[in-house]
């Protein structure tokens, strides 16, 4: 219930930067591709219960991440 683990693929990155953000602000989703931090809630079937990375992987590398469902 608390974090999901997910195969990630090449050419996916994980998150957003803080640069992107800062640069794009909530304009964002509209201008830059979706992560896989934007995918994974609608996977979950929850898209309004955005997920947290406790980690990340480059965008060309493939394996598992791990993200928290909720802040505890």
């Amino acid at each position: 219930d608390a974090v999901v683990v997910v195969d990630k693929p090449a050419g996916l990155t994980t998150t957003r930067s803080k640069a992107d953000a800062a640069e794009f602000g909530e304009r964002a989703a509209k201008f830059l591709p979706r992560t896989l931090a934007d995918l994974v809630p609608g996977l979950l079937g929850a898209p309004d219960r955005p997920v947290t990375a406790v980690h990340r992987l480059d965008r060309d590398t493939t394996g598992l991440v791990v993200f928290a469902r909720t802040r505890a």
